[in-house]
Parts: structure tokens; C-alpha cells; sequence
């Protein structure tokens, strides 16, 4: 019986012994596991830190403010080599930065590197290979404009799409009158928002300049606007057409309508700006797009009304071409902006859809190599509209 007693405690004292060292291993391991994470932690942080001041350079670098150093400015021709040490409160970075001028651009190429050392005495760096361009920081921030749908502020710190003979009828709307147009009594006005742009009411007559409008009624609408210009050479002149305006009016035909469109037509001169320049002479449409219930778009097509002349194929005629471009390079005239034949679920004001009135006998110009138009923007070839 005895030996059985000392037998069974010996057993029981070897489990106690294993238990113990399993805990003890898996308690060690827990401990090495979290001192691991909390190094891991520290060299994230460090990398966090090495990153930041790598950006902070690249941004301090970035911001120079004169080509050449001057007092209190600084100059491009200063980005070079450079050194500097930065202590934090556990590890002390080196920025390192070397930068040189490209041969065949105007820019310098270089790169910043942050070097340190890990808690472990292992040295670590973040490298940032970059190029910093010569043009003046400044000068990019005058291309920044808050976004909004459609053109950006034109003249007179309003809305482009709002028609240089609207004036200004307080509390930051304008007035547009489009005249006698076909349609539509004498004295109509539209009131719009000078920052966006879209047409918030029409008012049954036009007041005074020196009194507010009175007698509106709330009204959703988008423009629609472009020039028409001819050209009776052979072969025409896409870029510079200078030929007078022949009369006619536009005609807006909309699917499902809301409200037939108002749509008006002015022509233009333009004394030319020096004696070797043209005078510029077009004429100018512009057309007040009612917008459907529920904050669905307008669709439909817009023709050149002719009056005193003919469209068609004979010389004798006249045949419109429409100023187009494939703006976001789809292979297609697919969408409003780009000018397409017809128009689909437009939301928006659409300006410069421009047009080109030529001889029937002649094809539609495509547009010349180098710049645009100067009457145009971004839309460069044209196309046959009509017939």
C-alpha cells in the first residue's frame, strides 16, 4: 500500500512539474509576443515620423517663391544638397536632400532621404525620389476654382453661362431679358443665381435698371448658348471666319417638354485690336431651357432657322456645320458638352455649342493642326448639322 501511495504522489508531482512548465512556455511566449508588438509598434511610429518629415521637406521645398533667392524670398535655383538633424523626443532623423537641374526640362530631379536608427541600433531610411518643377507654386493655384457642375465664373465675377447682357438685379441674381423673342411677349425676364449659374424664375416684365423685378414666378432652368459664324471662301475657314451674318433664328425642339424653350439671337461686331487683326463678326444665340419635373433632363435638337437664304448641297445654298471635339477621348460625340447632334438628359448650362455656316457646295472643315479656334474652346473640328 505504501508503495502505491509514493508511486501515485511521484505521478502527481511529475503533472504539476509539466503543467508548470507549459504555463510557464506559454506565458513566456505571451510576453515575448507583446514585447514584439510593442517593438513593431515603436518602429511604425519611427517610420510614421521618418515619412512625415520627409513630406514636410518635399512641401517646404515646394514652396519657393521667386526663380532666383532674393531677400526674404525663396528661389528655385536654391533646391540642392542639404542635411539637417531632428530630434524627437526617443530618435534623431537625418534628412538628407540632393536635388539637380534635368537636362532637357525645366525642373530639377532629386530625391529626400530620412535616415535613423531603430531601438535595436539597426539603422532604417525612407527614400522619396521626386521632381519639383521650375513654374511658381503661385501660378497653379490661379487654375484652382471650387467645382461646380458646368462652366466656372466668367466676367464680371459671375457665372460663365450667365449672358453678358444680364445686369445685376441684387441679393446676388442678374436679370436677362432675351428680347422679342419669336414666341414670347415683349418684357419677359429671367432671374438668375450669379453662382451657379441656373435660372431660379421668370418674371413677366423687365423693370427699370434702378427697380427690382417683381411679379416672378419660381422657374428651373439651364442655358443654352453658342455663336454662329460664316464663311463664304472656298474651302471654308474653321478658325477665323469673318464673313457677315446672314439672319436667322434657332429653334430648340425638346422631347416631352416642359415649356417650349425661349431661345433669342444677336449679331455682333467686333472692331479688331490692331490693323493687322480682322474684325470679328458673328452672331451670338442664346436659349432659356425649361427643365423637367422630378430633376430629370431635357432632350432634344437645335437648327439654324434660315431666313432670306436656303439650306442645301448647291453653291448657291448654305449647309451649317457644328463645332465638335471627343472630349474624353471615347471614340464618339457621346456626350452634352462634346456637341453632339442631339442632346440627352441635360442637367446642366451648356455653353460654346458653336456652329459654322458654309457655301453647299463644301465640306465641313476639319479643324487645323496647332491651337484652337480662339472662338472656341476645346471644340475644334466640325461636322454637318444641316441638311
Amino acid at each position: 500500500m505504501r508503495g502505491r501511495k509514493g508511486s501515485s504522489r511521484g505521478i502527481a508531482l511529475l503533472e504539476a512539474l509539466v503543467a508548470f512548465a507549459l504555463l510557464s512556455l506559454a506565458l513566456f511566449a505571451t510576453l515575448h509576443q507583446q514585447a514584439r508588438a510593442h517593438a513593431d509598434a515603436g518602429e511604425l511610429h519611427e517610420r510614421q515620423q521618418a515619412v512625415q518629415l520627409a513630406r514636410d521637406t518635399l512641401e517646404r521645398l515646394r514652396a519657393f517663391t521667386a526663380p532666383v533667392t532674393e531677400a526674404g524670398l525663396d528661389g528655385f535655383d536654391a533646391i540642392g544638397p542639404s542635411t539637417r538633424v531632428v530630434d524627437t523626443a526617443a530618435t534623431r532623423f537625418t534628412v538628407h536632400t540632393a536635388f539637380a537641374a534635368d537636362a532637357d526640362a525645366p525642373m530639377k530631379l532629386g530625391a529626400v532621404e530620412v535616415r535613423w536608427s531603430d531601438r535595436q541600433g539597426a539603422p532604417r531610411q525612407v527614400f522619396v525620389p521626386t521632381a519639383i518643377d521650375s513654374a511658381l507654386p503661385l501660378h497653379a493655384a490661379l487654375l484652382v476654382h471650387r467645382a461646380f457642375p458646368g462652366p466656372v465664373a466668367g466676367p464680371h465675377g459671375r457665372h460663365a453661362a450667365i449672358p453678358e447682357g444680364a445686369r445685376e438685379a441684387g441679393a446676388g441674381h442678374h436679370l436677362w431679358s432675351p428680347g422679342s423673342a419669336p414666341g414670347h411677349p415683349d418684357g419677359l425676364a429671367f432671374l438668375v443665381d450669379g453662382l451657379t449659374g441656373d435660372i431660379v424664375a421668370a418674371c413677366a416684365t423687365t423693370p427699370p435698371p434702378d427697380r427690382a423685378p417683381t411679379g416672378c414666378e419660381p422657374f428651373q432652368g439651364r442655358w443654352l448658348t453658342g455663336h454662329v459664324r460664316f464663311s463664304a471662301t472656298a474651302p471654308p475657314d474653321p478658325r477665323t471666319p469673318g464673313d457677315p451674318p446672314r439672319p436667322f433664328e434657332v429653334a430648340l425642339t425638346l422631347d416631352a417638354p416642359a415649356a417650349p424653350a425661349t431661345c433669342s439671337v444677336e449679331s455682333i461686331a467686333i472692331a479688331p485690336d490692331t490693323a493687322d487683326s480682322p474684325a470679328e463678326r458673328f452672331a451670338r444665340y442664346t436659349c432659356v431651357v425649361p427643365l423637367p419635373a422630378h430633376g430629370a433632363g431635357w432632350s432634344g435638337r437645335l437648327e439654324v432657322v434660315p431666313s432670306g437664304w436656303r439650306l442645301g448641297l448647291h453653291r448657291d445654298h448654305q449647309r451649317v456645320c457644328r463645332y465638335t471635339a471627343d472630349l474624353d477621348g471615347s471614340g464618339a460625340i457621346d456626350r452634352n458638352e462634346e456637341h453632339p447632334a442631339t442632346y440627352t438628359d441635360v442637367t446642366i448650362s451648356l455653353v460654346q455649342q458653336n456652329f459654322l455656316v458654309v457655301r453647299g457646295d463644301q465640306d465641313c472643315p476639319a479643324g487645323p493642326p496647332g491651337p484652337h479656334a480662339p472662338h472656341n474652346v476645346g471644340l475644334a473640328d466640325t461636322v454637318p448639322h444641316q441638311p
